[in-house]
């Protein structure tokens, strides 16, 4: 079943899904800024808010869409409380992303990578290790990976999924 169209195939609820192509609009005016602070920060070695800036907007923005986006075509309506802890979970798990990205850049290879080892260096970019050293990096994306899996310990196993999902991106190697 799609949030878009019925099993028929027929266009679901309009107000849904233009709430739905709303909500991924504006995320994606968020991603689009975090890009755009991105390239701009070429050649400089961004303080860590900025830096922050850059990848909540750019990742977290991203992540906080398909979460919010799975809310919206549940067709539940959450109390408060639970829609702030699913935005600080994906908020957490896009800046986690983000920064294990940094060191991967760092520590795997290029055939683990599927792209060229140590770019982000060679492209003179703002990054995790860059700023607080390998060892801080790796650090951090720890704290973060675990507040994204704090963020859902009043959820009970509806949320494994998200779990899941937060423990692949911490595991990954390229």
């Amino acid at each position: 079943s799609s949030p878009f169209f019925s099993d028929k195939g027929e266009l679901a609820d309009s107000r849904q899904t233009i709430k739905l192509i709303n909500l991924l609009a504006q995320r994606s005016r968020g991603m689009v800024i975090g890009q755009a602070l991105d390239l701009a920060a070429e050649n400089q070695q961004l303080a860590e808010m900025a830096l922050r800036q850059v990848h909540v907007n750019k990742t977290g923005a991203l992540i906080d869409a398909a979460i919010r986006m799975g809310v919206e075509s549940s067709g539940q309506t959450l109390p408060p409380q639970i829609v702030i802890k699913l935005t600080q979970f994906g908020q957490a798990l896009g800046l986690a992303f983000q920064v294990q990205d940094d060191v991967l850049d760092v520590t795997a290879t290029t055939e683990q990578l599927g792209k060229t080892a140590g770019s982000d260096e060679k492209l003179h970019k703002s990054t995790y290790p860059g700023l607080l050293g390998l060892e801080g990096a790796q650090q951090l994306a720890k704290r973060l990976h675990d507040d994204a899996v704090n963020a859902l310990s009043g959820f009970g196993i509806e949320a494994m999924p998200l779990r899941a999902i937060a423990q692949f991106l911490w595991q990954r190697n390229s």
